[in-house]
């Protein structure tokens, strides 16, 4: 029997929608099931009555803090996602990208995208604060992400207004100084547990250095030897997408150095290319000026792009066939016999 989802409409009882609808049909929440996620006051009053304290516990209200493996991996295994990791040295804007994602849809300035949820709200909102006029800095800035030999997970769920998709993010980030030890450790780079599980990667590269003579041949080392890193320790998946992000974009911008930076970009995608072949998913580059010092840039320059990447990205499908090869000792039956191919 159909039912209606409002918690104060009582058709069963009394036949009347509460709507006024005369065709039910017509009326929005009849007839609908209701999300595990609504929780209606008389759910409340029942869990309060016969519920035991152990079994309350279980509804599980999130601190709002950075998410720990357990909590992304029951976000996943229930809705899906993306995992992003955000690497790169100190200084270079990993923390302030991440938070740019969330301020996008704080100041509620994209056509193509919705804000939907989040787990990680209080931990978004203490990174952008020292960034806002409420917090009386004369310069904006995001503090630093402390050692702490662990990554932070951020979550952030968005709708795509055009078919009202909607997509779990997982957003990672650690101090920089973890990254700079693990290109010269094989044993510090195998505990970035999150590197051999993201969808995508973003390599940060600093614009201003990529501009600069002195600078571009360590900032864009810092990029290579990452990469070896990961290839040679085998942490990095082929069914990553990389993409190497030059950030900063407004300094390069401000002292004539452009085009020049965006020479260099071009340069070090084509060397990591070189590096990792062509057995890996795919390997891009983009441009971001996430918190720019020039007012008249546009300050969420490249984040948009960004999140239709994320949106866009699918996992590569497996392909089954039945194996060429049949053992004898497993029981004739075909299904024990596919075997996934990429």
């Amino acid at each position: 029997m159909a039912v209606c989802i409002n918690p104060d409409c009582n058709i069963a009882e009394t036949g009347k929608c509460i709507e006024g609808f005369e065709l039910l049909d017509k009326c929005p929440t009849y007839g609908k099931e209701k999300s595990d996620d609504f929780i209606d006051a008389s759910d409340v009053s029942s869990i309060n009555k016969s519920s035991t304290i152990e079994e309350v516990d279980k509804l599980n209200i999130h601190s709002g803090d950075v998410l720990d493996r357990d909590e992304v991996n029951s976000i996943l295994k229930k809705n899906g996602g993306r995992i992003i990791s955000c690497v790169g040295p100190s200084n270079i804007g990993k923390t302030t990208l991440l938070a740019s994602f969330y301020e996008l849809f704080n100041k509620n300035i994209s056509d193509e995208f919705s804000f939907s949820e989040s787990k990680s709200l209080l931990a978004f909102e203490e990174i952008c604060h020292f960034s806002r006029a409420l917090s009386q800095n004369k310069v904006p800035f995001t503090p630093r992400t402390l050692r702490k030999d662990d990554v932070s997970f951020y979550h952030l769920s968005l709708n795509r207004r055009a078919d009202n998709r909607r997509v779990n993010l997982i957003l990672c980030d650690r101090a920089g100084e973890e990254y700079e030890s693990a290109k010269d450790s094989s044993e510090e780079c195998k505990k970035l547990y999150e590197i051999s599980r993201s969808d995508i990667l973003l390599l940060l590269v600093d614009g201003e250095s990529l501009g600069d003579t002195k600078k571009r041949h360590l900032a864009k080392n810092n990029v290579i030897s990452m990469l070896q890193a990961f290839k040679e320790d085998q942490v990095l998946s082929k069914n990553t997408k990389i993409i190497i992000v030059m950030t900063k974009l407004d300094l390069p911008k401000k002292n004539g150095t452009l085009e020049t930076a965006r020479i260099e970009l071009n340069k070090l995608l084509e060397k990591s290319l070189n590096i990792l072949g062509d057995s890996y998913l795919e390997i891009t580059s983009h441009e971001v000026s996430a918190r720019p010092e020039d007012t008249k840039l546009d300050s969420e320059h490249g984040i948009k792009e960004l999140i239709r990447i994320f949106f866009e990205y699918s996992h590569p499908k497996i392909k089954y066939q039945l194996s060429i090869d049949y053992n004898e000792n497993i029981p004739r039956r075909s299904f024990l016999n596919l075997r996934g191919v990429q």
